[in-house]
């Protein structure tokens, strides 16, 4: 792919940057880490890989660590701009539902169910948008 010109070749490089991204935040956590505390997913991984140091056969090794991590975060993007696309899909077949979903948007804001509100453009901060009010 080396040797092919094209727009793939910034994919490769951005790869690469968040390769190097993932690498170094799995140092910073070695340095940090408590293995009674463990604070997230590296922490936890960090103290397996740990654990299976006597194990030859190990999986659990810190190429797999990054690798794991990016699959994660490519993961959890694909799922979230996927949910929006239909999302967005089906507002634009059934305007309807848009109409329906703010009436009842309105009616939970009233009754103190909401917990944030949008209104045009800015986040509404006053009192009744919050939980309890």
């Amino acid at each position: 792919m080396d040797y092919i010109p094209g727009p793939h070749q910034r994919l490769f490089k951005i790869f690469e940057e968040i390769r190097r991204f993932v690498g170094e935040r799995m140092n910073v956590h070695k340095v940090s880490l408590d293995p009674n505390c463990p604070r997230d997913f590296i922490d936890a991984f960090l103290i397996k890989i740990q654990e299976e140091q006597k194990n030859s056969d190990s999986v659990f090794t810190e190429e797999s660590l990054v690798g794991s991590t990016i699959n994660l975060f490519v993961a959890g993007t694909e799922t979230s701009s996927t949910t929006l696309y239909f999302g967005l899909l089906v507002l634009l077949k059934f305007p309807e539902i848009q109409g329906n979903n703010t009436h009842v948007l309105s009616k939970w804001r009233t009754q103190g169910m909401f917990v944030v509100c949008l209104e045009g453009s800015s986040f509404n901060h006053d009192s009744k948008s919050y939980l309890g009010t």
